[in-house]
């Protein structure tokens, strides 16, 4: 998630999504053997301003139309544009991000009911002593690098980038994100999820 707009956010995100396409490949290897790669960007700020719509989808598209390929695409979501009552399973999702204090996430519980699972995982996370601290960076709209960053530094151990690495794959940040965050290689990143069966 991107709490504030900065100079060339658009290219980094190209840059970001092309990175994980073209890692795929080794030298030799066949293209055929290239997977989809989407890219998902959730902002707290309206990167869109001439555009009502919350979500919007891009991809390698000729000007005419045409796709040059369907394998990789940008998803953009952008709270700011949210509805005021959310419709779809996707808004109250995404209205989970908004959620300030806990009478909001009541609320917001009622209203849609499969999100238990996960609202349970945030109480859970809130009460956590590192995941408070996590939290409050968040609210205060510092940049979540600098967060794991800072928790990172407290720890001060190869096991406490384990126990974050675990927590940030749990609340859904992708791969690249959770390596760049803690320093480390995404080859490691991927061994602590895969070993630790994160759910």
């Amino acid at each position: 998630m991107q709490m504030a707009d900065h100079l060339n956010f658009g290219a980094r995100i190209v840059a970001y999504n092309g990175r994980l396409f073209g890692s795929q490949l080794k030298s030799g290897e066949k293209y055929t053997q290239l997977k989809p790669v989407y890219s998902i960007i959730i902002t707290n700020f309206d990167m869109f301003p001439n555009n009502p719509e919350y979500k919007d989808i891009f991809q390698y598209t000729g000007l005419k139309g045409d796709i040059l390929t369907d394998l990789t695409q940008i998803h953009i979501l952008q709270l700011p544009k949210l509805p005021k009552k959310p419709k779809t399973e996707l808004e109250n999702w995404l209205k989970l991000f908004l959620v300030r204090e806990e009478k909001e996430l009541e609320t917001l519980l009622q209203e849609a009911p499969n999100l238990n699972k996960a609202i349970v995982r945030l109480r859970k996370l809130s009460s956590d002593e590192v995941a408070k601290q996590i939290e409050e960076e968040r609210l205060s709209s510092l940049s979540l690098r600098k967060t794991f960053e800072e928790e990172g530094r407290i720890k001060g151990k190869a096991e406490g980038k384990i126990e974050t690495a675990i927590e940030m794959s749990k609340l859904g940040l992708p791969l690249d994100i959770i390596a760049k965050s803690l320093k480390m290689p995404e080859e490691w990143v991927q061994s602590v999820i895969n070993n630790n069966e994160v759910i």
